[in-house]
């Protein structure tokens, strides 16, 4: 089964992308959380798998995406990202380049197709 971690402190968004996303894969695991530390918490004690999809919001209350890519780099942990934002900022989408864990930068709402795209080419 294809795992997703979702990590958006507002649940709406994790309530759309879970449904895009068990609509395209019926048999996902899904883990949702809407504090970037509990996700901290939980793969600095477990390692995931490496075909996992994380779906990283930028704009968080308690830390920016960017700064939760950067306490896990500081930890040892690496993982590949994927950038799911409202914003449609240029100069944070170019930002987003930098960092060679991010593999895609997409706006809100998740789509199917999009969904379908990101598992695809993994």
């Amino acid at each position: 089964s294809q795992i997703f971690y979702l990590v958006d402190d507002d649940e709406t968004s994790n309530f759309i992308s879970e449904y895009l996303i068990l609509s395209q894969f019926p048999d996902a695991i899904i883990k949702k959380f809407t504090n970037p530390n509990d996700f901290i918490e939980l793969v600095s004690k477990e390692p995931i798998e490496k075909s996992a999809v994380v779906l990283l919001d930028l704009n968080m209350p308690q830390m920016n995406g960017y700064e939760l890519i950067g306490k896990l780099e500081r930890l040892g942990i690496e993982m590949d990202f994927i950038i799911l934002t409202s914003s449609s900022n240029l100069i944070e989408r170019d930002y987003s380049k930098q960092f060679k864990q991010v593999k895609a930068f997409l706006n809100k709402p998740l789509s199917a197709d999009t969904v379908q795209s990101l598992c695809s080419a993994r």
